[in-house]
């Protein structure tokens, strides 16, 4: 990636403010709807300063379950704010801090990107605006969803990462990280710090295969990770990464498909 999604995104707001001078503050001879549909695009620069924000406590949450382990006092427990609590109950709530957050901005960020490159359908209901993995990743829904060369290059570029993590999310919000008698991790101990079970990785593995990808569908040189179940965090740390480049690539092509298609429409080209 040849820029942090930080830099996308503050690119991107450069791109709806030029689209919205470009609108100007009349119609002119566009229709009701075609302008409406550029206004709605164009007011999601409002929201990029939350999304940064939300990049920032993302790392926050990455920052706090770094080294927690080595954190613990002689009974096991760990600071929380200012209050000590187990390891594992530490743990818990990290990891939840950590996947949630990327998942609210992933998720608000196709919602964004959706209203370009995803169909008119998809993007008809505002409560249900388009999603990274059911309308970006996930095989049947995502050929319904978006244009063929987003559907092929995300899918094949970033499908594996993309739907590890979004595993992951999904047993640890609805399940807590735990189901059918099986932990996630090895163990409640801090001296198992993030290693993950046998069972907990399978769950995760046989998930991420039913969006229809596996694990050549990365961008992260010769393989992907040798030893994913050593450590939680280094399966995010690889998996962040790659989400970071796909959502930069899909924040961008938006952004830059949305002004040459108005200058286009303006015989500004």
């Amino acid at each position: 990636m040849t820029k942090s999604l930080e830099e996308r995104l503050n690119d991107a707001k450069g791109k709806l403010r030029e689209v919205d001078e470009a609108l100007g503050s009349q119609r002119g001879d566009m229709s009701e709807k075609t302008w409406e549909s550029f206004r709605r695009i164009v007011s999601y620069q409002n929201s990029i300063e939350h999304w940064l924000a939300t990049l920032d406590a993302r790392a926050d949450a990455f920052h706090y379950l770094d080294r927690l382990e080595l954190n613990v006092d002689s009974e096991g427990r760990v600071l929380l704010g200012t209050i000590s609590v187990k390891f594992r109950h530490a743990r818990f709530i990290g990891v939840q801090a950590y996947l949630t957050s990327m998942w609210a901005l992933a998720d608000s960020l196709t919602g964004m990107v959706g209203q370009v490159v995803c169909t008119r359908e998809k993007c008809s209901n505002d409560r249900e605006l388009p999603k990274l993995v059911p309308n970006f990743i996930r095989r049947k829904s995502a050929a319904e969803s978006v244009a063929a060369p987003f559907f092929h290059s995300l899918r094949e570029s970033y499908g594996w990462p993309i739907s590890v993590l979004y595993a992951i999310r999904n047993h640890f919000v609805h399940d807590a990280g735990y189901a059918n008698g099986v932990d996630f991790f090895q163990s409640s101990l801090a001296s198992s710090a993030f290693g993950i079970s046998e069972g907990g990785w399978e769950r995760v593995e046989k998930q991420a295969m039913d969006d229809g990808v596996t694990f050549i569908n990365h961008r992260g040189g010769e393989g992907w990770l040798a030893e994913p179940r050593d450590d939680l965090r280094t399966v995010f740390r690889e998996c962040e990464i790659q989400l970071d480049d796909a959502l930069g690539i899909l924040v961008g092509s938006a952004c830059a498909a949305l002004r040459s298609h108005l200058a286009f429409f303006q015989g500004q080209e």
